[in-house]
């Protein structure tokens, strides 16, 4: 009676398989290219990460059904203000929360097993990019969710096999960082580029250069506010690996001072936290 649910079943089916790919396909290719040591020191960080977007989970997964519900009153104007009003609220959120990893993964380590199981800067940093790029897309996933755009059934092949074909490349010559790389390198032109203009093209029928516009401004005030915290904690003098209590003070004030800079920064730029803030104050 209804043909088109067995339509999009199909064509979730592959968006789905994209999923498993860029998740379980990693821990293989890393073990291939390196040893079961640094699976083992990878899966630490990975507990960590892994709790955080559990989360993150809990607390965005109501949004869904409410992102149906304003998408079936079908009022543009409406929309496009809830989009931008979740994207900064889940911006703020989540680089807060990315910024937290990367001050604290390598300390809370420290504390937990030893700093013999530390991974380098470099390599935490690619984690915590691919923690950001992951978390963030939900707010333009659950848009193509409540409309129903899955019929670019290309993009999550593309994004499989850019994954494992990157990850496998870049691993080769770079190792652990190589395949991490080539991660990000998948979600970067499927996640970050294709999703958001298929979104705007195929729904929301507004030029993608508004979206362009949102994310420049969201992406200079963390790069301002993260230079002026980093900065702020080498100044404070403070280790948070020598003891439990300078890793707590060292967490509280970064991630204080981060949030309440960008907090700042964001009301003043963008329209869509103030709104949240208001709704926020009025819950």
């Amino acid at each position: 009676k209804y043909p088109v649910i067995i339509t999009k079943t199909k064509q979730f089916f592959f968006h789905k398989i994209a999923s498993f790919v860029l998740t379980q396909t990693s821990p293989i290719i890393i073990y291939g290219y390196t040893t079961l040591a640094l699976v083992a020191i990878y899966g630490n960080y990975m507990i960590i990460v892994n709790g955080i977007i559990s989360l993150l989970n809990a607390i965005f997964n109501g949004m869904a059904a409410s992102v149906g519900n304003l998408v079936s009153e079908n009022d543009k104007k409406k929309i496009l203000s809830v989009f931008g009003e979740l994207f900064t609220s889940r911006f703020f959120i989540v680089t807060i929360l990315s910024f937290g990893i990367y001050i604290l993964a390598n300390p809370f380590i420290t504390h937990w097993i030893g700093q013999d199981y530390h991974l380098s800067k470099t390599t935490l940093a690619l984690i915590v990019f691919t923690f950001y790029l992951n978390t963030q897309r939900s707010v333009v996933d659950s848009f193509i969710n409540a409309y129903g755009l899955f019929k670019d059934i290309w993009a999550p092949v593309v994004e499989a096999v850019l994954n494992i074909g990157c990850s496998v490349t870049l691993g080769y010559f770079f190792g652990l960082n190589g395949i991490l790389l080539g991660v990000i390198i998948s979600l970067m032109i499927i996640v970050f580029t294709w999703k958001p203009y298929f979104l705007f093209k195929n729904a929301f029928h507004y030029s993608i250069i508004w979206y362009a516009k949102l994310y420049i401004k969201h992406i200079l005030s963390f790069v301002l506010v993260f230079y002026l915290t980093v900065s702020l904690l080498d100044f404070s003098g403070i280790n948070p690996e020598n003891s439990i209590k300078d890793f707590i003070v060292y967490g509280a004030i970064g991630m204080a001072v981060y949030a309440s800079l960008l907090l700042f920064l964001l009301y003043i730029l963008e329209p869509g936290m103030r709104k949240f803030v208001r709704r926020f104050i009025k819950i």
